[in-house]
């Protein structure tokens, strides 16, 4: 449904509609979108209800929905949190590197 708010002829009403839906997501402060380094040890919080046979999908799901306020320009002050929680999905999933990044 993002992918329809960038579409030309994407209706307004519609796009409005899609877009103020994903921002009261975003503010429902569940944990699901950024956080907080204190909230898991490995940076990755996931709601223990959510652990089971095949979570890794539901970690995964929880990184593309960050991502998706970054790229898709949700009304949040700063996507910087966005991505970090994206990012350490990915780190979750592949390790991290322990060699700094160079910009």
């Amino acid at each position: 449904m993002l992918f329809y708010t960038r579409l030309q002829q994407a209706d307004t009403t519609l796009k409005s509609a899609i877009l103020a839906d994903k921002l009261s997501d975003v503010n429902a402060a569940n944990q699901i979108y950024a956080f907080a380094a204190s909230d898991d040890l490995y940076r990755n919080f996931m709601h223990d209800a959510q652990y089971g046979w095949g979570s890794n999908q539901t970690r995964g799901n929880y990184g593309n929905t960050n991502i998706d306020v970054a790229n898709y320009g949700i009304a949040v002050s700063s996507s910087t949190p966005y991505t970090n929680r994206a990012l350490e999905t990915l780190h979750y999933f592949h390790g991290v590197n322990p060699l700094p990044r160079f910009t």
